[in-house]
């Protein structure tokens, strides 16, 4: 060990070389895609999240665009976030032309006016608020039998209700407090 050493203590590296490969396999080579397997991919990731909005599993959208699982799983992990966006920015939008048309409502009223102006907002809001609670995605149809005076039909959620597209409606039949599914009606 003393041969490889030279007088100044460092590692002879001209005598000794041990280095199996020379600095060319440290080099990172960078990876771009082409133009053309951009938009495929572009194309495969529009095309999984329609058939994500028409309510299929990844596996099915897998099976129907031709990828793995796991592929569907990272297209929707990176569009999604681009359609929240666009939502929220709508939103946005829409609240701030909400605001300037309110606002130039109230520009040059009397307090008084402003104030039945307020009010009326507030009713609207209020009522928006009370739909909303009701918004739903399944409706049961409930038809009861051993009601006195015939058939009872009753819904859940009780009415009034607004529903969001698209939404399941199902008929269940009550006969001795034993419920029976007759059926199931999918809307879209």
């Amino acid at each position: 060990m003393t041969d490889s050493v030279d007088s100044s203590g460092y590692f002879d590296t001209k005598r000794h070389d041990t280095v199996k490969f020379k600095a060319d396999y440290r080099r990172i080579r960078k990876y771009y895609k082409s133009p053309e397997r951009w938009r495929k991919e572009r194309e495969r990731r529009k095309k999984a999240w329609q058939l994500f909005e028409e309510g299929l599993s990844y596996a099915d959208i897998a099976g129907r665009v031709g990828v793995s699982e796991r592929t569907v799983k990272r297209d929707m992990a990176k569009i999604k976030p681009y359609y929240e966006r666009k939502v929220r920015n709508y939103k946005r939008r829409l609240e701030e032309a909400r605001d300037a048309e309110f606002a130039a409502a109230i520009e040059g009223k009397s307090l008084s006016e402003q104030a039945k102006i307020l009010e009326r907002r507030w009713e609207v809001i209020s009522n928006m608020l009370k739909l909303r609670k009701y918004l739903r995605h399944k409706i049961e149809v409930m038809i009861d039998l051993d009601a006195d005076g015939g058939p009872a039909l009753s819904f859940k959620p009780p009415m009034p209700f607004t529903v969001n597209y698209p939404f399941h409606i199902i008929i269940e039949l009550v006969q001795k407090e034993k419920k029976t599914i007759i059926g199931s009606l999918k809307i879209s």
